[in-house]
């Protein structure tokens, strides 16, 4: 990531907003972006797996949300792909 990066990242808190398909998931994303923008003010950690917040059960879920999400990304409608 670029220096200018955080600007253009979504804060943490966009994930609150969104249908919670996959809440574990959305945690993870939640935590990570927080864990970026740490690291970038010199408050470095280590960031934890996916698997730290997503239950066992959730797991198919999250994987078919992300695949999802990956060819039709929130906002973006069917008729548009």
């Amino acid at each position: 990531m670029s220096p200018t990066s955080p600007v253009a990242m979504q804060p943490p808190s966009a994930t609150y907003g969104v249908p919670q398909t996959a809440p574990g998931l959305l945690a993870w994303i939640d935590s990570a972006c927080e864990w970026e923008l740490n690291r970038r003010r010199d408050f470095d950690y280590p960031l934890l797996p996916p698997e730290a917040a997503i239950d066992p059960p959730e797991d198919e879920v999250s994987i078919n949300a992300v695949t999802l999400r990956r060819y039709r990304p929130y906002g973006v409608s069917r008729k548009r792909l």
